[in-house]
């Protein structure tokens, strides 16, 4: 019998990979709460696409520009959100 070879070559990692990593997270930690002005929204803005596309592909699949829907969908959410603010007070 044949022993099976490892199909990835070892790598060895050398010492000064870790402290450089370490500094990488920090700067990256660093950089997201400096950007957090541009990046919160940004992300928000990516979460609201991806969660009324299919609602937008559908209203454009019965024949309603995809423009018109999307600001359909926009003014109703922040109707929506503004109600429920004014129902809290």
């Amino acid at each position: 019998m044949t022993q099976e070879s490892n199909l990835l070559p070892e790598k060895s990692i050398k010492p000064s990979f870790w402290p450089l990593l370490g500094i990488l997270v920090i700067l990256l930690l660093f950089l997201l709460k400096e950007a957090s002005s541009v990046f919160i929204p940004a992300m928000l803005a990516l979460f609201l696409k991806l969660a009324f596309e299919p609602v937008v592909t559908f209203m454009s699949k019965t024949g309603i520009p995809r423009a018109i829907s999307a600001t359909l969908i926009l003014v109703s959410l922040t109707g929506t959100i503004a109600y429920g603010v004014l129902n809290l007070t």
